[in-house]
């Protein structure tokens, strides 16, 4: 292996931790209002939100979902190696593939997560954006799988913007957090992806600053 490559792998393996340890304190500072749908405890779903709220996600799945079957569809670049990397240390799978473009044998890896009663993971404006636009892969997997999609709106009272493509929120401790997933939608038909698709977006809402 070369010298430069298990460096980055080092690396990768530190960031992931520190990013984890820090999320599990801020974790149990943190205090929730939920109106989550109760359709995740009858059957497995598939939940989405968009890339800037992930640590929000973590910060829910640390409190909420802990021991619960995921896996989550990932991107083969570095910056999804590090999102995969902090997903082992806390029991969630990874399919490595872009929300947009994933191969067969991904579909088919997608596919028998599915069949087995996992709940599945989609950032469907990652790795790369345009920031708050869906891809469709997600609604494909939807309907060829039959599983409903779970939009997941995320806020937080205290937090830092990062100046990235996506203007990600990077929570603080003692913070206010807010959940707001009322309902699913089956991307059942393609004639009616369009609508369901505006439907998504509408739900996992926009820049943080402009919700309440």
């Amino acid at each position: 292996m070369p010298k430069s490559l298990g460096f980055h792998r080092k690396m990768d393996n530190l960031i992931a931790r520190i990013s984890l340890l820090y999320l599990q304190m801020v974790q149990m500072t943190i205090r929730w209002e939920k109106r989550l749908n109760k359709d995740w405890e009858k059957g497995n779903l598939i939940w989405v939100f968009w890339h800037n709220r992930l640590f929000l996600f973590i910060l829910f799945y640390l409190k909420f979902l802990k021991g619960k079957k995921f896996v989550a569809l990932i991107s083969p670049s570095r910056d999804g190696e590090l999102i995969a990397r902090v997903g082992r240390k806390m029991g969630i799978y990874s399919i490595r593939g872009s929300s947009k473009h994933f191969s067969p044998s991904t579909a088919k890896e997608i596919l028998r997560y599915l069949q087995r009663g996992y709940h599945l993971i989609v950032i469907p404006d990652g790795p790369r954006g345009p920031r708050y636009q869906l891809k469709e892969g997600v609604l494909w997997i939807s309907g060829f799988s039959r599983v409903p999609i779970l939009p997941l709106n995320f806020s937080v009272s205290r937090y830092k913007i990062i100046p990235s493509w996506d203007r990600f929120i990077f929570p603080l401790p003692f913070a206010r957090g807010k959940i707001t997933a009322p309902f699913t939608l089956l991307a059942e038909k393609k004639s009616n992806w369009k609508e369901i698709r505006t439907k998504i977006e509408k739900l996992l809402g926009g820049d943080i600053e402009n919700q309440g």
